[in-house]
């Protein structure tokens, strides 16, 4: 089956990569504020648990592994000055509105808040951002890009010699994690700098029409799910023992390493296959919009929780992930196509997107209604 051409030069696999990703980051959050906020507890439906445990591991590395990707075709088009210049306006500046956004909002509770805060958490946005969740990929992200992109260009440092720095870097963030080692947002780096690696000493690969016959077809798929399967089912068995999704990342850092770049593979080879059948628009659309969802998600889950929890009383949770899984997705989306309609495309960026590159994205990205 020959693929069908690509929208506006869009790399279809890319969005629904980052769609399968940006879902998954939704409903980890989710259950962490039922749970923990809530007192309810998703996990009482086992296939709610298990799912959400075995499909840990590589959400986030795969974010950082596609703006890997995606670095050498931006250096090319705006050098390293505007490529840096793009990152701040898309990335860093994003952080500083929704972090303003976040906070605010959570001071203004006061006692209806989940967390009781301080005017200090304004500092940690910059200074701490784990301190206000989810926000803390941002932060990553913008620096990563930035010393990598840095390194790249002025000391002319190839991927292969990155890939070896970020090996170094992920070792150092094992041993501060599992020292309990208090390093702020150098943490987020180290551990995540490799997968941006991966991303640009891959990205010959995958963004090659050379490779497009083997990318697209089912045998690299099937290569990678057995061992995909095997590696996530016995992360999934430390993390049930440990009681605690997040124990083979902190305790065993080479065995969390290993099951990111695997997931990453099988969920970028998935991607592909979806690309190939042009299937599941809703998908496609969530992924190219998935930043907007990140931004907004936390705050939108939050919200939905106590509307449904706290004023009309409901007590099932089938039906209240339902509902709040299902808002912390389409929600953002709206609002963000909303806000750009009001002319309020700052709260997203800092420069004004040009109208006809939005009127023909909006134009041929499926409608979210298809969901």
């Amino acid at each position: 089956m020959t693929p069908k051409p690509l929208i506006n030069n869009r790399l279809s696999w890319i969005d629904y990569d980052k769609g399968i990703s940006i879902i998954l980051v939704c409903y980890l959050h989710l259950s962490y504020l039922l749970q923990f906020y809530f007192n309810i507890n998703a996990d009482a439906y086992w296939i709610l648990k298990y799912s959400n445990i075995f499909l840990y591991g590589f959400r986030m590395p795969l974010f950082f592994m596609v703006s890997g990707v995606l670095l050498n075709r931006s250096l090319e088009k705006r050098g390293l000055n505007g490529y840096i210049k793009n990152r701040f306006n898309t990335v860093f500046y994003p952080l500083l509105i929704w972090g303003f956004i976040r906070v605010t909002l959570q001071l203004a509770a006061g006692n209806l808040s989940l967390k009781h805060g301080s005017p200090s958490l304004y500092f940690y946005i910059l200074a701490d951002p784990r301190k206000i969740a989810p926000l803390w990929y941002l932060h990553a992200l913008f620096c990563i890009s930035f010393i990598y992109a840095f390194v790249k260009v002025k000391f002319k440092l190839s991927a292969l010699h990155n890939l070896m720095l970020g090996l170094l870097l992920y070792l150092a963030s094992g041993y501060v994690t599992t020292n309990n080692l208090q390093v702020g947002f150098f943490a987020d780096i180290f551990k995540y700098y490799i997968f941006f690696a991966v991303g640009d000493l891959l990205s010959g690969i995958l963004l090659s029409d050379n490779a497009r016959d083997f990318l697209y077809s089912r045998k690299l798929f099937f290569i990678l799910m057995v061992p995909f399967a095997l590696v996530q089912g016995i992360v999934m068995n430390y993390n049930i023992a440990h009681h605690n999704i997040f124990y083979v990342e902190n305790s065993i850092p080479i065995l969390f390493l290993f099951q990111g770049l695997l997931g990453c593979s099988f969920s970028i080879a998935f991607s592909f296959l979806l690309q190939k059948w042009d299937v599941l628009p809703a998908l496609k659309t969530i992924g190219f919009h998935s930043l907007y969802i990140y931004c907004m998600h936390y705050i939108v889950i939050i919200a939905t929780c106590m509307l449904c929890v706290k004023t009309l009383h409901m007590h099932n949770i089938l039906l209240l992930v339902g509902i709040c899984w299902t808002t912390a997705v389409a929600v953002p989306i709206l609002f963000y196509k909303l806000a750009n309609r009001l002319n309020m495309w700052w709260l997203f960026s800092l420069g004004k997107p040009k109208s006809r590159a939005v009127n023909k994205v909006q134009q041929n990205a499926p409608a979210f209604g298809s969901l």
